[in-house]
Parts: C-alpha cells; sequence; structure tokens
C-alpha cells in the first residue's frame, strides 16, 4: 500500500488539513507580533487607484498589512505542502525498496502461538 494514500483518503490533504485546523486554532492571534514597531516603507501604486482608493477612505496601510498577512500564510502553506510532498515521496521510496514499516513491526511482534498468514 502507498504511504500517499491512507484509507482512501490522499495523505497531502490529509496532513494540509490537519495544519490549516491546527492554524485555524491558533488564528486567534495574528501569525506576528502586532506590537512590534512599523516601518516606513515605499510602495510603488497606480496613481489613478490610489487616488480612487484615497477618496473611499481606505487606509492603504491596512490593505496592504493584511494583503501581506494573506501572502505570507499563502506562501508558508505552498512551502509546507512541498515538504509534505518530498517526505511522502521518500517514505514511498521507503516502502517499495524495504517493504512496509507496519507490517515489519507486525511480524517482529508477532508471538509463536500466532498463525502466520
Amino acid at each position: 500500500m502507498s504511504l500517499a494514500r491512507i484509507g482512501g483518503i490522499d495523505a497531502m490533504d490529509l496532513c494540509i488539513l490537519h495544519v490549516s485546523l491546527t492554524r485555524v486554532a491558533r488564528m486567534r492571534s495574528p501569525p506576528y507580533d502586532q506590537k512590534a514597531a512599523k516601518q516606513t516603507v515605499s510602495v510603488t501604486i497606480n496613481s489613478d487607484l490610489y487616488a480612487q482608493a484615497k477618496r473611499l477612505g481606505v487606509n492603504t496601510s491596512q490593505v496592504a498589512e493584511e494583503a501581506l498577512v494573506h501572502e505570507v500564510a499563502r506562501r508558508n502553506a505552498e512551502r509546507l505542502r512541498e515538504e509534505v510532498r518530498k517526505d511522502l515521496e521518500a517514505l514511498d521510496a521507503y516502502e517499495a525498496k524495504h517493504g512496509s514499516f507496519a507490517d515489519m513491526a507486525r511480524q517482529h511482534y508477532r508471538t509463536d502461538t500466532e498463525e502466520t498468514p
């Protein structure tokens, strides 16, 4: 059995779901230090878009910060997804070369009185 599928569920999806649910539980507090000092930065934005936002009273600093929070989270999730994919490939390669670790453990701990399959 491939380790990439567990009980008909793609292991990658299962890992990502677990991480997402863990993060949701922690999302009550932002994933960055809100008390950190603000830093002035220069950002180049379309002048018409900025004029419209200013007329509407949009707090561009707040919008930019929120966009960065989402982008950082998206990229972290993407990086995690790639790490999990590589780990699952390594596990599949190990299983292909050495057999199932679970089967080896069962065989190792099987008592003499148990029937051999």
